[in-house]
């Protein structure tokens, strides 16, 4: 089990399809950044296929109204995107892995 806890808070869809494409891809590398710095760059694991299904849990905390269910799935892919660049997973497809989003409110921003 891994357990990573990133700085940031990911967008919803709706906010990121109205980024410019550059700022999509700096918030996906910015991620990127943040994972390896989580991990100490002990990364790189999945080279080969998983021999079971992976399950992820992403959970985002945030302050204000909870998104609903698409606009927080959609929001992750940057996110999820890093996490396979990292090679924490093989591939984002369902036949690799399962994901489960959750949303926590938090006090602060």
């Amino acid at each position: 089990m891994i357990l990573l806890v990133l700085p940031f808070v990911t967008p919803s869809q709706n906010q990121n399809a109205k980024w410019h494409w550059g700022k999509r891809h700096r918030f996906s590398q910015d991620c990127q950044r943040e994972i390896r710095a989580a991990l100490n760059g002990q990364g790189r694991w999945m080279t080969a296929p998983p021999t079971n299904k992976i399950s992820v849990t992403i959970t985002r905390h945030a302050p204000g109204v909870p998104l609903d269910d698409d606009n927080l799935r959609a929001g992750c892919k940057g996110l999820v995107d890093a996490l396979v660049r990292e090679q924490l997973l093989y591939d984002d497809s369902p036949a690799w892995c399962s994901f489960v989003y959750r949303q926590e409110r938090s006090t602060r921003a």
